[in-house]
């Protein structure tokens, strides 16, 4: 993500990403792109994989972390390919203040969970309740 010409984004407004790669990688890499001064980033969608299981357990801190770049609705889905993926849709953006990475963390993140709203169809991932990612019986770890 070093090597992104971040101000190449500029005339886009929405943003899609699907890599192979951790969740902190992603998000890290798209939070370069959306917190970049010229950024007018609308929306994003993007593919979260979780290498193990455990990581879904950090689910809902990947969502706050959205939210603090100033999304006010994210929906999430499990992905039915692997199971072990979703998909974040984040819209609705709203500017927010320059503020230090402190201020900004996924616990001080203080947008309403009402905001967020399951997509169709399929079944939707609570934020509150990341264990309702479903594990396949037969999935050997």
């Amino acid at each position: 993500s070093l090597q992104l010409k971040r101000k190449l984004f500029r005339p886009f407004r929405i943003l899609v990403c699907d890599a192979n790669v951790t969740p902190n990688y992603t998000l890290d890499t798209v939070e370069s792109i959306v917190q970049y001064p010229s950024s007018r980033m609308r929306a994003l969608v993007l593919t979260i994989k979780f290498p193990k299981w455990e990581s879904a357990e950090n689910l809902g801190e990947y969502i706050d972390r959205v939210k603090s770049w100033g999304y006010t609705d994210i929906q999430v889905r499990q992905l039915a390919h692997n199971r072990r993926e979703v998909c974040l849709i984040a819209k609705n953006r709203v500017k927010v203040q320059e503020t230090s990475v402190v201020e900004t963390s996924a616990q001080n993140t203080s947008l309403p969970l009402s905001t967020e709203k399951p997509m169709s169809p399929g079944k939707p991932v609570s934020p509150e309740k990341p264990a309702n990612i479903e594990k396949p019986a037969d999935d050997a770890e």
